[in-house]
């Protein structure tokens, strides 16, 4: 969607039961979910995030997505930040 020195963001669509494994993001990141319903585990909690919610984390922070539903999400990520 948007790339330049600063900011990148993506697009996410994602069947249900889809799943991100986790992993750490080099840059700070927000994610926004848009359409959906979706499990977010940081710090090996889980927290159920649905259409409206936004999350925010540092970088090199572990976390994982489960799609509970068909979800979109748009994922940015802070260069440099």
């Amino acid at each position: 969607m948007v790339s330049d020195d600063h900011v990148r963001t993506v697009c996410f669509a994602m069947d249900a039961g889809t799943e991100l494994a986790e992993h750490k993001a080099a840059h700070r990141i927000s994610i926004t979910v848009v359409a959906g319903r979706m499990r977010f585990t940081v710090h090996g909690e889980d927290h159920e995030m649905v259409a409206g919610d936004v999350v925010n984390l540092p970088r090199m922070v572990e976390h994982a997505v489960l799609a509970e539903e068909p979800t979109h999400f748009v994922l940015t990520m802070h260069i440099g930040a």
